[in-house]
């Protein structure tokens, strides 16, 4: 007995039918699909490659001109905070510069212990460190602002010029249909991700759920009587039930065994994890 998955016997390879961008997926992997349904949008030049590196170019920039708007955002935030920070050491620094000069005067008059007068002027230098700490803090936030305000102006006319040089090929769209009907097996495309027809399949589809694989591991010493042909079953977990009959199709090298299987039960559906029961052959 030996734990296998279920997987189907026929898939349909679904290809972008020319070079273009994945611009949008419509369907995740082990959704039921329609023929003719809308798989994916794939964007890509009428013409010819030219317009598909713009469009790349075009989109790098676009996102380049973002994440410099972002970090403009982040400085932004920065900078005032650092301006509130400066402000209430300036506050700090204004009535401790207030109370050390009250008492430097009545020291020096004699009213007030030598203690207090040091304890005061200790705490007014303090505060004019930390102020002078965080002016220069604020004032390096504000240059930041300033740099990445020019990097973000920068990034946002190189979009624009990058934008003007694509608008003269203006991209085509195509939808990526699905041939048949059945279940998305593996979605191979992504949103962003460049497809032709040479770079394999989109999309994978299983057309019939009812002649299906059980594929399993088997262990080296039933390599030597293991053979395409011999009868095996498939125990479907859950309640006791017949096992299905199916034959070995194939005996990989690997120990890689493909059994196949008829069922008519829906609910065993493609990565449904069952047992593969192989009897050994008796001696002749």
């Amino acid at each position: 007995m030996l734990p296998a998955v279920v997987q189907p016997q026929k898939l349909v390879n679904v290809m972008a039918p020319i070079e273009g961008i994945i611009e949008e997926c419509f369907v995740a992997e082990g959704q039921q699909v329609q023929a003719g349904q809308v798989l994916a949008r794939l964007e890509s030049s009428p013409f010819d490659g030219k317009n598909l590196a713009l469009q790349r170019q075009s989109r790098s920039a676009r996102e380049r001109s973002q994440e410099a708007d972002s970090d403009l955002s982040a400085a932004r935030i920065d900078a005032a905070r650092a301006d509130e920070d400066a402000a209430r050491a300036q506050t700090a620094l204004a009535a401790a510069s207030s109370a050390y000069q009250k008492q430097k005067m009545l020291y020096q008059n004699g009213v007030a212990p030598r203690l207090e007068f040091e304890n005061a002027e200790r705490t007014f230098r303090m505060a004019l460190a930390d102020s002078e700490s965080l002016s220069a803090l604020a004032r390096q936030a504000h240059d930041q602002v300033e740099s990445l305000s020019r990097v973000a102006a920068d990034a946002r006319r190189a979009a624009e010029d990058m934008a003007k040089s694509g608008s003269a090929l203006a991209p085509a769209e195509l939808d990526l249909r699905a041939p048949v009907g059945g279940i998305v097996m593996a979605r191979v495309a992504r949103a962003g991700d460049a497809a032709d027809p040479q770079t394999g399949p989109a999309f994978r589809i299983a057309t019939d759920l009812h002649r299906l694989d059980a594929i399993a591991a088997a262990p080296p010493a039933a390599m030597r009587w293991l053979r395409p042909g011999l009868a095996a079953e498939v125990e479907i977990p859950g309640p006791v039930g017949v096992p299905l009959r199916g034959l070995i199709r194939e005996v990989g090298t690997g120990g890689r065994i493909i059994a196949g299987f008829q069922s008519q039960n829906s609910t065993i559906a493609p990565g449904t994890r069952v047992r593969l029961i192989v009897t050994r052959p008796s001696a002749p």
